[in-house]
């Protein structure tokens, strides 16, 4: 957790002390989150301050950068899934539907593709 934390604010241009001050939290008390479990509400405040989940924090959600990692197209979706004009989210169902409606169609077009060479 620690570690994605300093991440969040190297991203931000801030130190750890920074944001302990900001958020009132005692200093150097975050990082010694990962040997001394913390208060669940403190984890969300710092969750809230970076507009991230809990368990994107304790590494249950992946970064944009292991997803890209992975698989683009997982990636494309996810995209259209934070950008999506009703403002309302995809279910992890509908994220894994339209991946696979994507992979096939990419697909069906590598293979229309081979057939005319």
């Amino acid at each position: 957790m620690v570690g994605r934390i300093k991440d969040l604010c190297a991203s931000r241009g801030i130190t750890l002390n920074r944001l302990e001050k900001e958020l009132s939290l005692s200093k150097s008390s975050v990082a010694r989150w990962d040997q001394n479990s913390p208060s669940i509400d403190k984890v969300q405040k710092v969750a809230d301050y970076f507009s991230v989940s809990i368990d994107f924090l304790n590494g249950r959600e992946k970064t944009m950068r292991e997803i890209l990692d992975e698989d683009p197209v997982t990636a494309g979706v996810e995209t259209l899934a934070a950008h999506s004009a009703s403002g309302s989210s995809f279910t992890e169902t509908q994220k894994r539907e339209i991946a696979q409606i994507v992979k096939e169609a990419l697909l069906m077009h590598e293979r229309e593709g081979k057939g005319r060479t």
